[in-house]
């Protein structure tokens, strides 16, 4: 292994300073690749433009998400920065042919080389979002300008419809030569390179890539610098571009170290002394004498550092280096780039990827370094990488892990190598190969060592690496400051925020430096005189407001306004509640609270208002003044307000969660009447439901219990609806056949306060409190409080169900002494979940439909002889209807005479069970109504009434109708046939014993047929939902031809050998053999395979068979006696250790059952009998010969007709089990030696109970021995 983190130090450290240049390159210069923007960065890259010099044209905005010296961005927490992007507002096109924004770099010493012609690639983290509605509103867009599809852009919904508006932007980028001096055709065709195979960004984070192929360019002269970067939109619809790191790229490698010497333009640095390129010193040794593979070498030494640098150019992270070295000592490693952060290697890339570098080897090192620039963008993705640090800690501890390049003054004793490197590569663009770099396995059981480009699709679930920029919200946006060349209109205005009456603009005004800003909330207008004037901005559009009491804030400032008798200020906030009992506060996290006590209330972020009673406090001062007192007063909160609520005219009704009652008719609702603002509120309450009330009220509904009693909290059951027909509530008690036996969820506001559930276990119901309810599952059935205050029953020890807007249905075992136990079920019960209820199922029906997430299953519920329910599993194979009676639970609909209603028919669906696993099919279904008339239905998920054309052509094939006149259901079915060109017919579908399969041929070119299954009683045709094989008389010719269906498409498929679980044959298990044709075969006990490898092998053993994986199946005979093994992709049988073909000879074998290293498949147990092998082309199996004694060629292994053959022996097997009787059958050989020189070996045996010695071929082959 690489780490090792004991015993002592041993180190090597290289710090490399990289500057690089392209195009005329002076060898003092080095340029390598071009960041333009990296996340959460305030500015564009180094040695780009500054914001104020960026070019555009009319509207087009831009936004940054940091802050720096220059620009000051408020209201964002610098933390939360660095994975932000950079927005770009580029409108659509109106009377201009596209919008546009230009970056560039500023011509100065360090840049004066730098053209975007050099670099061959671009790769940017892209994302488009269209503007909200009320800016393109307020921007005077409309759907026509756009050119969408709608009538009014309110109510269009980009959302759902992305790919329509998205087919409005068209992005193009460009980069652009100092040579452009004017917007004419044929300057902008020489001055202006599309950049090609640009990707265009869509709504979601990808990273686009484009490529500048220089033999493209229309300027061709070598010496011409394009210096510029352009976006442009060509398309009508507007957008906010989304970007962050974006790189241009160099194609070409750099070498710093080549053949062990130092390439120019970098030099070197020890101690202050310059070691020219490929010289010595104690740390660096060239050593052109010792060479290794015709290479210098430099040898890097303990203890020492090394430092290379150049004096100019520009560099951003490479994607890749690469070193050729060889490792002399197990080291960690680590790296830092540009001396900002140090990463530890074996930790981020070797163990991660399952690599490692192997002792004593010349090898080639290849790091994707992209990967460790991307774990933290904002610091690493620059144009200021100036240098890499790269140390081998060998043996290291762990006080110098901490801080790998802390080296200094360590002395040791001598000089101890680290390794030899001979090259040191820069890949700014990641090689196109892998092959000759190392890729040895760090642990060999696992992944293969991993050295590609890791993308985005790679950091998904990363703990390092973000894996996109984060989503932000427009309003974060419009907290950046954004700089644009117009003549600011605005910079007479006093400081703060105004509202420009005549074109409504919003802005916000710093010494004369005024701005277009967007907000929501309040503001304090400085534009006015009054004290209590704000201005109110929501979904884009402001107003003026006056507001005389009350808290106000808003999206942009961490302070809030308070208005006390019309006189509005801003004021700071505290973070806690603890000293500021009866105030506003904001949290660590930024987030507006109100403090109640010590507990903090959240503002509403969904723009309604909720209604908040605060007790305690003095009347007579007005909110937002707060002193204690007796009085109580009612606030209202929304998103970006609290005011004191008082109405004399009306009362008002509040529920539970703080919001409006209008209807005021929920049982208990708190009723306010509030009068002024200077008068304590009275408080009185809606009347309380009394479930057995001849007319209960409306504010009735849900689960009560009447005549409760305090004491032992048990009451009678009863549920409250509403019924719309009759404007009523209806009552019921629950309890007048039986009590139910589940739990109940009391919805009463008032109620639920102290009963907040009902329990029933069949003898009593009784309330429960929050006290009751558990917190763990301590024994079945219990109701517990979990996973976020959730309501959860217990249904095992690894299960638990929560209530259910959808009814859902449990089977679970009838336990004793808990709310599972009970006398109607015998083994198993069903519990019922609904979105109030957990309820015992007690009117079980005859048969069920029950599903989980895993599989359908038929149920049968039958009644026993104490009359309790007994649950079993059905094994039924055929196609059935059911009615849903939930999620997850439905009923056989065993009657078809009767007439379905629309509404029926919905909650009809169709299921296909094979021995009682069921799983959904489309198909007809056939049923009568009144007056002996018949119809259909067409089902898929659910069922509608159809009613299909009698006339059978090329339009209706494949449907079905009802031919009355006939009383037969049919199905129009088109024929294979050569000779015709109208080849359809109608086909009966009949009822039998069994299911019946119809095949409808289609299409010509790529011949294929439909499969239709009909049930067994003939009134449902259905389509195949299941893979696999049938065998059918396709051609008509009596024999039956395998075809291979996915789905209910199938086609011929030519194998030939044997075949498993064929659709079309109801025997389970079923098996065939196919050559000339298919035939069923019965199931010897064996190994059976195909012409088809793929399709594996098929092992029989007691007459049942199962498929063999592929990775199942040994590569060795010896361990694997009697047995198929894979042999280099061919599967032999392995008799004894010799290997068997398969082939078409036919070969016996015997076979003695008590050779422990033998699995062969049988139904003898392991013991002294023998079995006969037969090996066929594709199988070997257990062989019988009932009628007649067989002899077998011990030397050939075939069948000897006439048993006079020396070396022949008669066998008689009569049963599969049974041992076989043959002229040695008696002969039990208790030893077998090492075979002689003459190919004998002498072993004993027992033969009619005495011993004797033999002489042996093998230990079937034995004669009896005289010495």
């Amino acid at each position: 292994m690489i780490i090792n983190y004991f015993i002592k130090i041993l180190s090597f450290l290289l710090f490399f300073g990289i500057h690089g240049s392209s195009g005329n390159v002076n060898k003092e210069e080095y340029y390598g690749n071009l960041v333009f923007y990296g996340r959460g960065q305030g500015k564009l890259a180094n040695y780009w433009n500054d914001v104020e010099e960026i070019k555009h044209s009319t509207n087009v905005k831009i936004f940054f998400p940091g802050s720096n010296e220059t620009f000051e961005y408020t209201n964002i927490n610098e933390i939360s920065l660095k994975n932000l992007p950079l927005a770009i507002l580029l409108p659509g096109r109106k009377k201009e042919t596209f919008s546009e924004i230009e970056f560039f770099i500023p011509s100065n010493n360090n840049t004066s080389n730098i053209s975007l012609s050099k670099y061959h690639k671009i790769k940017s983290e892209m994302k488009v979002i269209p503007l909200p509605v009320t800016e393109l509103i307020s921007e005077q867009y409309t759907c026509k300008s756009i050119g969408l599809p709608c009538s009014d852009l309110e109510n269009y919904n980009f959302e759902k419809n992305s790919s329509e508006w998205l087919a409005k932007v068209d992005l193009r980028i460009y980069i652009k030569s100092e040579n452009f001096h004017g917007k004419n055709n044929n300057n902008e065709k020489q001055s202006y390179y599309q950049i090609e195979n640009f990707n265009s960004p869509t709504q979601t984070w990808s990273e686009c890539t484009g490529d500048i192929i220089s033999s493209n360019f229309n300027d061709s002269t070598s010496t011409t610098l394009y210096n510029s970067f352009v976006i442009r939109n060509y398309g009508t619809m507007p957008i906010y571009l989304l970007l962050s790191n974006t790189i241009f790229l160099r194609k070409e490698p750099t070498y710093i170290v080549r053949q062990g010497i130092i390439q120019p333009p970098f030099y070197t640095n020890w101690n202050g002394t310059k070691v020219e390129k490929g010289s010595r010193n104690e740390t660096l040794s060239s050593n052109f004498n010792n060479t290794m593979n015709n290479n210098n070498f430099i040898t890097i030494y303990s203890k020492k550092e090394f430092f290379s640098y150049i004096k100019k150019g520009i560099s951003a992270p490479p994607e890749a280096l690469s070193l050729r070295i060889r490792l002399k000592k197990q080291s960690n490693f680590y790296l830092k780039i540009n001396n900002k952060k140090s990463f530890d290697l074996n930790k981020l890339f070797f163990n991660p990827r399952n690599c490692k570098l192997p002792l004593e080897e010349d090898v080639e090192l290849l790091m994707d370094t992209r990967s460790l620039s991307f774990i933290n963008s904002k610091n690493t993705i620059n144009n200021d990488v100036n240098s890499y640090w790269f140390i081998g800690i060998a043996n290291g501890n762990f006080a110098y892990l901490k801080n790998p390049f802390n080296l200094k003054n360590q002395n040791g004793k001598g000089k101890e190598e680290i390794l030899l490197l001979y090259d040191f590569i820069i890949h700014h663009t990641f090689p196109n190969s892998t092959s000759s770099y190392s890729k040895v396995k760090l642990n060999e059981y696992g992944i293969d060592c991993d050295i590609s480009l890791q993308n985005h699709e790679n950091w998904e679930n990363s703990k390092m690496i973000k894996q996109w920029p984060d989503d932000i919200a427009l309003k974060t946006f419009y907290l950046s400051k954004y700089k644009y060349n117009i003549k600011n209109p605005y910079s007479k205005y006093k400081d703060g925020y105004h509202l420009i009456k005549d074109t409504n603009k919003f802005i916000k005004c710093n010494h004369g430096n005024c701005e277009i800003i967007h907000g929501y909330g309040y503001f304090i207008d400085a534009s006015s005189e009054k004290t209590n004037q704000l201005i109110y901005c929501n979904n884009g559009d402001c107003e003026i407001t006056t507001k005389d009491h009350g808290i106000f804030i808003n999206s942009r400032d961490n302070s809030a306004i308070r208005c006390i008798d019309s006189l509005c200020s801003t004021i700071l906030l505290s973070n806690s509640c603890l000293f500021n009992k009866f105030d506003i506060i904001q949290d660590l996290s930024n987030n507006i609270k109100i403090c109640d006590g010590i507990k903090e209330l959240t503002f509403n972020k969904n723009n309604e208002k909720y209604y908040y009673p605060k007790q305690n406090i003095n009347a007579s001062f007005t909110f937002p003044i707060i002193e204690q007192g007796n009085d109580i007063i009612l606030l209202v909160i929304d998103e970006y307000s609290i005011t004191q609520y008082y109405d004399y005219t009306e009362k008002i009704c509040i529920n539970g969660d703080y919001e409006r009652d209008y209807e005021c008719n929920v049982s208990g609702t708190s009723i306010y009447s509030c009068s002024d603002n200077h008068s304590s509120c009275k408080v009185d309450y809606a009347p309380k439901c009394n479930p057995k009330d001849k007319n209960p009220t409306k504010n009735c509904h849900g689960y009560y219990l009447a005549d409760f009693d305090n004491k032992t909290k048990k009451g009678t059951l009863y549920n409250c609806t509403y019924n719309n027909d009759s404007d009523k509530v209806i009552c019921k008690n629950e309890q007048v056949t039986r009590v139910p036996i589940g739990y109940f969820m009391v919805t009463d506001e008032y109620v639920k306060k102290t009963i907040p559930f009902i329990k029933c276990d069949g003898y009593y119901c009784k309330g429960m409190g929050s006290e009751d309810i558990n917190i763990i599952c301590n024994s079945l059935g219990d109701l517990i409080s979990a996973k976020s205050n959730e309501i959860y029953i217990c249904i095992n020890d690894n299960t638990m169900v929560s209530f259910s807007s959808e009814k859902v249905y449990i089977i679970i075992p009838n336990i004793k002494d808990n709310i599972f136990g009970n006398t109607i079920y015998k083994n198993y019960s069903i519990f019922e979940i609904s979105q109030y209820s957990m309820l015992l199922l007690t009117d079980p029906r005859q048969l069920y439909i029950y599903s989980t997430e895993v599989q359908k299953s038929l149920i049968s519920l039958t009644f026993d002889q104490n009359h309790r329910v007994v649950i079993e599993k059905l094994n039924i194979t055929d196609i059935l209807p059911f009615k849903s009676k939930g999620e997850n639970y439905g009923t056989m609909i065993e009657d078809l005479t009767n007439n379905f209603s629309e509404d029926e028919l919905e909650e009809t669906f169709l299921l296909h069970c094979i021995y009682g696993e069921c799983f959904n099919v489309s198909g007809y279904l056939k049923y009568n109504i009144p007056g002996n008339k018949t119809k259909i239905a067409e089902c898929n998920e659910f069922c509608s009434l159809y009613q299909g054309s009698k006339e059978c052509n090329e339009k209706n094939s494949g449907m079905t109708f009802y031919d009355s006149n006939t009383q037969k259901f049919m199905i129009c079915i088109r024929y294979e046939n050569d000779q015709l060109t109208n080849n359809y017919a109608s086909k009966e579908i009949v009822s039998g014993s069994r299911l019946s399969y119809y095949l409808n041929f289609s299409g010509k070119e790529n011949i294929f047929y439909n499969l239709y299954i009909s049930n067994k009683d003939g009134s449902i045709i259905s389509k195949n939902n299941k893979d696999g094989y049938i065998i059918y008389n396709v051609d008509n010719d009596g024999k039956n031809k395998l075809l291979t269906c996915n789905n209910y498409n199938c086609y011929k498929k030519n194998i030939s050998g044997y075949l498993m679980d064929i659709i079309n044959l109801d025997e389970d298990n079923n098996m065939v053999y196919c050559e000339d044709e298919c035939q069923i075969v019965p199931k010897y006990n064996g190994y059976y395979l195909n012409s088809n490898f793929d399709y594996g092998v098929f092992k029989c053993e007691s007459f049942q068979c199962k498929f063999i994986e592929e990775e199942d199946i040994d590569e060795k005979c010896y361990t694997n006696y009697y047995e198929i093994i894979l042999d280099e992709d061919n599967f032999q049988y392995c008799h004894n250790l010799t290997l068997i073909d398969f082939f078409d000879e036919e070969l016996y074998f015997p076979l003695m059952m008590n050779i422990k290293s033998s699995s062969f498949p049988s139904s003898i147990v392991s013991g002294s009998d023998v079995i006969i092998v037969k090996k066929e082309k594709y199988s070997v199996h257990h062989y019988i010969n009932k009628e007649k004694d067989i002899c077998i060629n011990n030397s050939n292994h075939t069948l000897d007709g006439t048993c006079n053959n020396n070396i022949s022996e008669k066998y008689y097997c009569p049963n599969y089990n049974e041992s076989c009787s043959s002229q040695f059958s008696n002969i039990y050989i208790t030893n077998l030696n090492n075979f002689n020189d003459n190919g004998y070996t002498i072993t004993s045996g027992i033969k009619s109970y005495t011993l004797f010695k033999f002489k042996c071929i093998n230990i079937f082959i034995c004669t009896q021995y005289d010495e």
